[in-house]
Protein backbone atom coordinates (compact mmCIF):
# COMPACT_ATOMS: atom_id res chain seq x y z
CA UNK A 1 0.00 0.00 0.00
CA UNK A 2 3.05 2.37 0.91
CA UNK A 3 4.83 1.64 -2.43
CA UNK A 4 1.54 2.51 -4.49
CA UNK A 5 1.30 5.51 -2.78
CA UNK A 6 4.87 6.53 -3.42
CA UNK A 7 4.45 5.67 -6.53
CA UNK A 8 0.98 8.12 -7.24
CA UNK A 9 3.01 10.70 -5.42
CA UNK A 10 6.11 10.21 -7.68
CA UNK A 11 4.22 10.13 -10.90
CA UNK A 12 2.20 13.18 -10.26
CA UNK A 13 6.00 15.06 -10.14
CA UNK A 14 6.91 17.96 -7.61
CA UNK A 15 3.55 19.62 -7.98
CA UNK A 16 1.24 16.67 -6.44
CA UNK A 17 3.92 16.73 -3.35
CA UNK A 18 2.78 20.55 -2.96
CA UNK A 19 -0.76 19.65 -3.23
CA UNK A 20 -0.61 17.04 -0.68
CA UNK A 21 1.53 19.43 1.32
CA UNK A 22 -0.82 21.80 1.59
CA UNK A 23 -3.60 19.56 2.33
CA UNK A 24 -1.94 18.77 4.89
CA UNK A 25 -1.74 22.18 6.33
CA UNK A 26 -5.40 22.71 4.99
CA UNK A 27 -7.04 20.02 7.05
CA UNK A 28 -4.83 21.21 9.88
CA UNK A 29 -6.35 24.88 10.12
CA UNK A 30 -10.26 23.54 9.30
CA UNK A 31 -10.11 21.05 12.16
CA UNK A 32 -8.59 23.78 14.46
CA UNK A 33 -11.37 25.96 13.52
CA UNK A 34 -14.12 22.95 13.83
CA UNK A 35 -12.65 22.39 17.24
CA UNK A 36 -12.47 26.38 18.61
CA UNK A 37 -16.41 26.90 17.09
CA UNK A 38 -17.34 23.62 19.56
CA UNK A 39 -15.19 23.87 21.82
CA UNK A 40 -12.89 26.88 22.78
CA UNK A 41 -15.36 29.83 21.58
CA UNK A 42 -17.50 28.67 24.98
CA UNK A 43 -15.12 29.51 27.06
CA UNK A 44 -14.93 33.46 25.28
CA UNK A 45 -18.13 33.68 25.11
CA UNK A 46 -18.79 33.03 29.11
CA UNK A 47 -16.05 35.17 29.54
CA UNK A 48 -17.43 38.11 27.36
CA UNK A 49 -21.49 37.62 28.85
CA UNK A 50 -20.06 37.93 32.10
CA UNK A 51 -18.36 40.81 31.58
CA UNK A 52 -21.49 42.38 30.15
CA UNK A 53 -23.47 40.74 33.11
CA UNK A 54 -21.77 42.65 35.38
CA UNK A 55 -21.89 45.91 34.38
CA UNK A 56 -24.04 48.39 35.91
CA UNK A 57 -24.52 50.69 32.79
CA UNK A 58 -25.31 48.96 30.25
CA UNK A 59 -27.07 52.11 27.90
CA UNK A 60 -24.76 54.75 27.80
CA UNK A 61 -22.58 55.58 24.81
CA UNK A 62 -19.13 53.80 26.49
CA UNK A 63 -21.16 51.07 27.47
CA UNK A 64 -22.31 50.52 23.84
CA UNK A 65 -18.85 51.03 22.90
CA UNK A 66 -17.59 48.25 25.06
CA UNK A 67 -20.56 46.30 23.90
CA UNK A 68 -19.12 46.42 20.67
CA UNK A 69 -15.49 45.57 21.64
CA UNK A 70 -16.62 42.31 23.26
CA UNK A 71 -18.61 41.42 20.46
CA UNK A 72 -15.58 42.57 17.75
CA UNK A 73 -13.50 40.41 19.60
CA UNK A 74 -15.57 37.16 19.25
CA UNK A 75 -16.01 37.81 15.65
CA UNK A 76 -12.09 38.42 15.45
CA UNK A 77 -11.44 35.32 17.02
CA UNK A 78 -14.44 33.18 14.54
CA UNK A 79 -12.62 34.56 11.85
CA UNK A 80 -9.28 33.51 12.83
CA UNK A 81 -7.41 31.19 9.80
CA UNK A 82 -10.90 31.41 7.73
CA UNK A 83 -8.71 33.26 4.82
CA UNK A 84 -5.64 30.96 5.28
CA UNK A 85 -7.84 28.54 4.43
CA UNK A 86 -9.91 30.34 1.44
CA UNK A 87 -6.70 31.36 -0.02
CA UNK A 88 -5.34 27.88 -0.51
CA UNK A 89 -8.84 26.53 -1.55
CA UNK A 90 -8.05 29.19 -4.30
CA UNK A 91 -4.54 28.02 -4.91
CA UNK A 92 -5.29 24.31 -5.29
CA UNK A 93 -6.90 24.42 -8.57
CA UNK A 94 -4.08 27.04 -9.99
CA UNK A 95 -1.20 23.98 -8.92
CA UNK A 96 -3.56 21.74 -11.05
CA UNK A 97 -2.78 23.79 -13.74
CA UNK A 98 0.84 24.57 -13.03
CA UNK A 99 0.75 20.44 -12.86
CA UNK A 100 -1.17 20.24 -16.43
CA UNK A 101 1.63 22.28 -17.62
CA UNK A 102 4.66 20.68 -15.72
CA UNK A 103 3.22 17.44 -17.06
CA UNK A 104 2.80 18.58 -20.99
CA UNK A 105 5.84 20.01 -21.05
CA UNK A 106 7.57 16.85 -20.39
CA UNK A 107 5.36 15.06 -23.03
CA UNK A 108 6.70 17.85 -25.53
CA UNK A 109 10.30 16.54 -24.57
CA UNK A 110 9.95 13.33 -24.91
CA UNK A 111 8.61 13.81 -28.50
CA UNK A 112 11.74 16.12 -29.21
CA UNK A 113 13.99 13.49 -28.11
CA UNK A 114 12.32 10.36 -29.26
CA UNK A 115 10.16 11.77 -32.24
CA UNK A 116 7.08 10.59 -30.82
CA UNK A 117 7.31 7.22 -31.51
CA UNK A 118 7.54 5.31 -27.99
CA UNK A 119 4.30 6.00 -25.80
CA UNK A 120 5.48 4.47 -22.37
CA UNK A 121 7.64 7.69 -21.87
CA UNK A 122 5.13 9.90 -23.29
CA UNK A 123 2.66 8.15 -20.29
CA UNK A 124 4.90 8.92 -18.07
CA UNK A 125 5.02 12.73 -18.99
CA UNK A 126 0.88 12.34 -19.56
CA UNK A 127 0.41 11.06 -16.10
CA UNK A 128 2.49 13.84 -14.61
CA UNK A 129 0.20 16.14 -16.35
CA UNK A 130 -2.80 14.55 -15.01
CA UNK A 131 -2.64 13.49 -11.93
CA UNK A 132 -1.57 17.04 -10.42
CA UNK A 133 -5.25 18.39 -12.50
CA UNK A 134 -6.86 15.48 -10.73
CA UNK A 135 -5.50 15.72 -7.21
CA UNK A 136 -5.56 19.60 -7.12
CA UNK A 137 -9.82 20.08 -8.49
CA UNK A 138 -10.50 16.98 -5.95
CA UNK A 139 -8.66 19.21 -3.06
CA UNK A 140 -10.75 22.31 -3.88
CA UNK A 141 -13.82 21.05 -4.28
CA UNK A 142 -13.02 19.25 -0.52
CA UNK A 143 -11.65 22.63 0.76
CA UNK A 144 -14.63 24.71 -0.69
CA UNK A 145 -16.93 22.63 1.14
CA UNK A 146 -14.61 22.86 4.60
CA UNK A 147 -14.82 26.65 3.98
CA UNK A 148 -17.98 27.20 3.66
CA UNK A 149 -19.42 25.15 6.07
CA UNK A 150 -16.87 27.04 8.46
CA UNK A 151 -18.12 30.16 7.53
CA UNK A 152 -21.53 29.59 7.46
CA UNK A 153 -21.10 27.79 11.56
CA UNK A 154 -18.83 31.01 11.93
CA UNK A 155 -21.94 33.44 11.20
CA UNK A 156 -23.89 32.16 13.00
CA UNK A 157 -22.33 32.31 15.92
CA UNK A 158 -21.73 35.47 15.64
CA UNK A 159 -25.33 36.15 15.02
CA UNK A 160 -26.03 34.43 17.97
CA UNK A 161 -23.29 36.05 20.24
CA UNK A 162 -24.65 39.22 19.33
CA UNK A 163 -27.72 38.54 20.14
CA UNK A 164 -27.44 37.18 23.07
CA UNK A 165 -25.45 40.33 24.06
CA UNK A 166 -28.86 42.43 23.04
CA UNK A 167 -31.29 40.38 24.89
CA UNK A 168 -29.89 41.07 27.66
CA UNK A 169 -29.44 44.58 27.01
CA UNK A 170 -32.90 44.72 26.11
CA UNK A 171 -33.96 42.31 29.74
CA UNK A 172 -31.96 44.51 32.10
CA UNK A 173 -33.55 47.74 30.74
CA UNK A 174 -37.34 46.19 31.11
CA UNK A 175 -36.46 44.90 34.74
Amino acid sequence: MQQQILFFLESGGIVLWIILSLNLGLWCLVFERFIYINIGLLKNTTTANALWSHRTDKKSWRALKIKTYLISKIELSLDHHLHTIRTITMVFPLLGLLGTVTGMIEVFNVISVTGGGDAKPMAYGISRATIPTMAGMVSAIAALLAYNTLRSATEHRKQAFSQSLSDKLHSDSTS
